[in-house]
């Protein structure tokens, strides 16, 4: 990712990329990139070919996706594309692979990465990683997590109540809750919660004794709002808030 003009390198590496289908109507695209070496005088140039490192970035990021979706598969939880984002995930490359499943998303997709004849011993080895069909529902989930545009059904919030807000003094109202962090997420949350008026009263209770709120419902995330819909108690909690 770079934040402004590209280093050299990278625009000649682009320039140098050439796109083909491996036969006329087959939907397997070809891509050849150079592999070349740059003379530079910087101390840090790295010695592997540039083409190489985004080859091989490629098929580690598509691999790690990969695995993420499958432990979100037992437990839906969004944790695990949290901590790929180091490995080169993001919402593009989520994007790309939707884009390539078919416009109805039930086509498999095969990414594989053949050497150079003249690539070294160590180099040598085709690597490939297959995404299934059945996969892109949770890509797409996935995406959706990085763009901050998801939902979690059966969510369990628990946190303090920092705000208190409704027009009467009876009814129902918005308490906002600061999340504590937990084993399930990996980002802390502000998030609001419109409750009944008996929901309402236990807020005002944890919020006046410092206690935690313990809630369930469905965690909606917009940008960046986080809401909870459906609220109901989970668990009563009398501890003391450690900050």
């Amino acid at each position: 990712m770079y934040g402004g003009k590209a280093p050299t390198i990278v625009s000649e590496y682009f320039d140098g990329l050439k796109l083909s289908q491996t036969e006329i109507g087959s939907y397997v695209l070809k891509v050849e990139s150079p592999i070349c070496f740059t003379n530079s005088d910087q101390e840090d140039y790295c010695s592997k070919p540039f083409g190489r490192s985004v080859s091989e970035r490629v098929i580690d990021s598509v691999s790690k996706l990969g695995q993420a979706v499958n432990l979100f598969k037992d437990n839906n939880n969004f944790m695990y594309f949290e901590e790929i984002i180091r490995h080169g995930v993001n919402a593009s490359l989520c994007s790309a692979i939707i884009g390539l499943s078919g416009s109805n998303h039930t086509r498999s997709i095969e990414i594989s990465v053949q050497p150079s004849p003249y690539a070294d011993t160590e180099n040598l080895r085709s690597k490939a990683i297959k995404i299934c069909a059945t996969d892109i529902p949770f890509i797409k989930r996935a995406k959706g997590y990085y763009l901050n545009q998801y939902t979690i059904p059966n969510y369990i919030l628990i946190g303090k109540v920092i705000k208190l807000a409704r027009e009467n003094d009876i009814g129902n109202g918005i308490a906002t809750i600061i999340e504590q962090k937990n084993q399930r997420n990996i980002k802390r949350r502000t998030v609001e919660c419109l409750l009944d008026e008996g929901l309402y009263n236990q807020a005002i209770e944890a919020h006046s004794k410092s206690l935690r709120l313990h809630l369930k419902g469905v965690l909606v995330v917009s940008g960046r709002k986080s809401y909870l819909t459906n609220p109901r108690i989970f668990k009563r909690n009398i501890k003391l808030l450690v900050d």
